[in-house]
């Protein structure tokens, strides 16, 4: 029941960070709950709870396409979902540590996969969430929105 809760609010505060909400100060802490559901979880649990904290994400982001078919909906986010998974499973690898460095470049190298495999889906990468925050926009005409999702994960991994 912890984990439920724990996943079920860094989905939502992942979510309410993107556009309409446009809270992008809570993608700053959002995961640092999931971080703390997969904390000293078996392998198993670890593919659950970063399965289903994407697909709540996801249905919270992309919720809209579900007017053009429910069927299509549910199948891309379960491959959105996807990447959380691969994400959860790169912490397991981790040991339970999360190196300030090391986590932040996993998410971004899974962002960037995103955005490419199967002609790529782009939309919600963690640094389209700070869209209103101007400072950082600057920032990422140097290092592209990969640069801010790095800073926004590193300081997610920081936290926790």
């Amino acid at each position: 029941m912890r984990e439920i809760v724990l996943l079920s609010l860094s989905a939502l505060l992942l979510g309410l960070s993107f556009p309409p909400f446009d809270f992008g100060f809570l993608a700053w802490i959002a995961f640092v709950p999931f971080f703390v559901a997969l904390e000293g979880r078996p392998f198993r649990k670890n593919l659950w709870v970063s399965s289903l904290t994407g697909f709540l994400f996801f249905f919270i982001l992309i919720h809209w396409v579900r007017h053009v078919t429910w069927a299509g909906t549910i199948a891309l986010i379960l491959y959105l979902a996807s990447y959380f998974v691969l994400f959860g499973l790169g912490m397991k690898l981790l040991g339970g540590r999360l190196p300030l460095l090391v986590v932040p470049s996993l998410w971004v190298s899974l962002e960037f996969l995103r955005s490419q495999i199967l002609t790529g889906f782009g939309w919600g990468l963690l640094a389209y969430s700070q869209w209103r925050t101007l400072p950082l926009i600057q920032f990422a005409d140097m290092t592209g929105a990969y640069g801010i999702s790095f800073l926004v994960m590193m300081a997610n991994v920081f936290l926790y």
